[in-house]
């Protein structure tokens, strides 16, 4: 289907709505693996700069990495994860920032790679029972942890400050 131009539904040249020839899924299938956001991704190791990053983290160094923007942060991100054996945990200032960068590390890692761990998003004095759906994925995410499914966690600070499941419990129940 072409992409219409203006309000007279002329169609722009050239232009086609990838919507209609594949489905979400085999889209980002097809950007991790052979297209071009997989070269991309792949470039980003031996980029000199995430090399020495690499070599510093190696020496247990402590680390700045400022200037990033957009999703360059995901894709030093996925390539950090592809270097460690242990999980990675990535603290955003916010929940909007966390479900950008969960989004962003999806589409360039794959969907059972990586975990969001959204805050509860209720205030500590107030008595209502959380929303399902978060706790759902609060614990989904810390059993894909325990199993060593989720690589890379990304939840907003405030998550981090509210009370999880004990491991015990979560492992027995799972």
């Amino acid at each position: 289907r072409e992409i219409t131009g203006n309000t007279r539904g002329t169609p722009i040249p050239g232009l086609l709505c990838w919507k209609d020839m594949m489905t979400t899924s085999e889209m980002k299938t097809d950007l991790r693996t052979d297209g071009k956001l997989g070269a991309i991704l792949n470039q980003w190791s031996e980029y000199a700069p995430f090399c020495r990053l690499t070599d510093s983290l190696n020496t247990a160094t402590p680390v700045t990495v400022s200037g990033l923007s957009g999703s360059s942060s995901a894709f030093l991100l996925a390539n950090l994860v592809k270097l460690r054996k242990e999980p990675l945990l990535v603290v955003c200032p916010g929940p909007e920032e966390a479900a950008d960068l969960y989004e962003d590390l999806v589409v360039l890692i794959g969907e059972g790679q990586v975990g969001h761990y959204p805050s509860r998003q209720i205030l500590p004095y107030d008595f209502r029972a959380p929303v399902g759906e978060i706790m759902g994925r609060r614990i989904s995410t810390l059993a894909g942890v325990l199993d060593g499914k989720v690589r890379i966690i990304v939840a907003p600070i405030r998550a981090l400050m509210e009370p999880a499941i004990p491991v015990e419990q979560l492992r027995s129940a799972s």
